[in-house]
């Protein structure tokens, strides 16, 4: 009932559903409502069907058993952010134990790293950010005690008037910004800079984190880069007696 209701599915696809539904019940502790809404809600905003769509409902459950991703969000807050990223739905599970590394290596949950990137991705997808990079970034941000709603304004703005200077490339002047804060000769100069970047609001706390090399990407997205497999991983290593028994 539940799948039928949330996809609006009958005939075959109703029976091919259902037979998801199976497939994925019988392994995993979730509860049949879960299981039905899983497989109806990535049906519905991935188009998704057979071994891809019970895939990623497996891995969907088991990050919402072993991360504690609310499952009637994190589905539409992730597919919102692959859209606005260009990500095509069949790298839905790259994507998930992307969020998943990152959420690890920076502190912030999961459900929060994805509504980041679904709310202020458009600005970072505007300068050429990939959605790996924007997740990387919001997570530095938050890692570093920097409240990423109030330096995107300002990112926004910056950017805003970077392009109407003629600049093509928004994310190499945004880059180039990050290094004169770095190598400023004085941290008065290096706050100026901030300000002048990314606003007001969080300047004091980016220029920190920059001088002091927190803000340097690259190892987060090594991590992220090879981070197949996390949230299934994680998911069996965890497993406790009941979930067993459940199963």
């Amino acid at each position: 009932r539940l799948i039928a209701a949330g996809t609006g599915a009958s005939g075959s696809d109703l029976e091919s559903l259902q037979e998801s539904f199976h497939n994925v019940f019988k392994d995993v502790p979730n509860d049949s409502a879960e299981v039905a809404q899983a497989i109806a809600d990535l049906n519905t905003e991935f188009g998704l069907t057979g071994a891809e769509l019970e895939t990623a409902t497996t891995q969907m459950l088991n990050a919402s058993t072993a991360m504690g991703v609310d499952l009637g969000s994190s589905i539409k807050t992730v597919a919102d952010g692959m859209q606005i990223f260009g990500v095509d739905a069949s790298e839905m599970g790259t994507v998930m134990d992307s969020l998943a590394a990152a959420s690890q290596a920076t502190g912030v949950p999961m459900d929060e790293l994805a509504s980041k990137v679904q709310t202020f991705g458009p600005v970072l997808k505007n300068a050429g950010f990939s959605m790996e990079e924007a997740t990387a970034f919001f997570g530095s941000l938050e890692q570093n005690g920097i409240d990423v709603t109030r330096v995107m304004p300002g990112i926004n703005a910056a950017m805003r008037k970077l392009s109407e200077q003629g600049v093509t490339d928004l994310k190499g002047a945004m880059e180039e910004q990050m290094v004169a804060i770095k190598g400023a000769t004085t941290d008065s100069e290096a706050l100026n800079l901030a300000t002048k970047a990314f606003g007001a609001e969080g300047a004091q706390r980016m220029s920190l984190a920059i001088r002091n090399g927190n803000l340097d990407l690259g190892a987060l997205l090594e991590t992220m880069d090879g981070s197949e497999g996390t949230i299934n991983n994680l998911a069996e290593s965890t497993q406790t007696t009941a979930d067993k028994f459940n199963i």
